[in-house]
């Protein structure tokens, strides 16, 4: 027996390797964003996943370990996270780059999440001129294609989408 009263049989159990697979910080962001996205079955609180998300970018301080943070923080799936991401992408996506909307984006429209995007069907045909005019054309395209609201099959976000 090991430390702590666990055989090593229910040590390995936990912590099987996979030699064929290489977890590189890729995968690392993969995963995190995976896990914050899935807070409401594992019952973890957006303190633990912001401090996880945290202890991850002071790991990865690469550019692309940024943008990864940015996406797995707008992949918390609580309303009020929701409502932040959505007035970061309406509200303040003129100060953004390219870079920081499309993952932003990514995490926002996160699978699984679409009873938490519900609200933001009839306001994407709200605001899709505002974003338009006040975005470059590059910003406005990847933005309003990010927020279509893919997950919202009522007639009355279609016909307020089609009446533009």
């Amino acid at each position: 027996e090991e430390a702590g009263g666990q055989s090593n049989e229910q040590t390995s159990e936990h912590s099987a390797e996979l030699p064929q697979l290489d977890v590189d910080q890729d995968l690392r962001w993969t995963l995190i964003t995976a896990l914050t996205a899935s807070a409401r079955a594992t019952g973890e609180s957006v303190d633990e996943l912001r401090a996880r998300i945290s202890r991850e970018a002071e790991k990865d301080t690469s550019s692309t370990g940024a943008m990864a943070a940015l996406q797995a923080e707008s992949a918390i799936p609580t309303q009020e996270a929701k409502r932040e991401v959505w007035e970061e992408l309406t509200t303040n996506g003129a100060s953004q780059t390219n870079l920081q909307l499309r993952h932003r984006n990514a995490g926002f429209v996160h699978v699984g999440h679409d009873d938490l995007l519900a609200e933001f069907g009839p306001k994407y045909a709200e605001i899709a001129a505002d974003l338009w005019r006040g975005l470059s054309s590059e910003m406005a395209l990847r933005t309003l294609e990010g927020l279509y609201p893919a997950w919202d099959y009522s007639e009355s976000t279609d016909a307020a989408i089609a009446k533009g």
